[in-house]
């Protein structure tokens, strides 16, 4: 009866670790910072001159950014 005991506490302890591990949904984002027209003109033109690896991660940014616009329900 104590092996079948410290088997089942074992199993309790190994649930506990590994359910730890999942991801936590995040049902809201962080508040978006606004830009001025005059930085985004300049930010545009910085990134016609960037490489496809910084056009990639400002392409996925903006992607996320609609996304929390979205989920607010806010229209930029």
């Amino acid at each position: 009866m104590n092996g079948k005991r410290a088997r089942c506490w074992s199993s309790i302890g190994l649930l506990t670790i590994l359910l730890s591990g999942c991801q936590t949904v995040i049902s809201s984002c962080p508040a978006l910072v606004g830009y001025s027209s005059a930085f985004q003109t300049q930010a545009a033109k910085e990134l016609k001159t960037a490489g496809p690896t910084v056009q990639t991660l400002v392409t996925d940014y903006g992607k996320l950014r609609d996304a929390c616009r979205a989920m607010s329900g806010a229209v930029e």
